[in-house]
């Protein structure tokens, strides 16, 4: 006589299920790294541009209230990277980099402002007020 301890075979479909899910969250889990981990911003014809890979915001640009080089708040935006903070605060912020620009605007009937990460911040406030002056023309 003896006693049967567990059940269940070695390498059934639970153990498929397991490896599935794993294969899964770890495609999803890169997938999320590599597209945050950089941030793209642009000033073309009109528009600026900052994007984590796929997610990305366009200001049009003459619709830009005010304009300005800042250090990131990180409770002002609530957060690092991809972050929304109270009263229409936004930050597309790159953690350790303290300085951007902070952009406002109404945009949908709402006073939004965005604060962008730059290694060039200066350059960049630049760019997009000559931006500004060029679609005022």
């Amino acid at each position: 006589m003896g006693a049967r301890i567990g059940s269940g075979n070695i390498g059934g479909t639970e153990d498929s299920v397991v490896w599935i899910a794993a294969l899964v969250s770890g495609t999803a889990l890169l997938f999320v790294y590599w597209n945050f981990l950089t941030l793209e911003v642009t000033v073309t014809d009109g528009n600026f541009t900052f994007a984590y890979g796929l997610v990305r915001h366009t200001v049009v640009i003459n619709q830009i209230e005010s304009l300005e080089t800042g250090v990131y708040q990180w409770a002002r935006y609530g957060g690092w990277g991809y972050s929304r903070g109270p009263v229409g605060r936004r930050a597309w912020s790159i953690p350790g980099m303290k300085a951007g620009v902070i952009v406002v605007l109404e945009e949908s009937g709402k006073r939004r402002e965005y604060f962008v990460s730059s290694r060039q911040p200066l350059e960049l406030e630049k760019a997009i007020r000559m931006g500004i002056t060029n679609h005022n023309q």
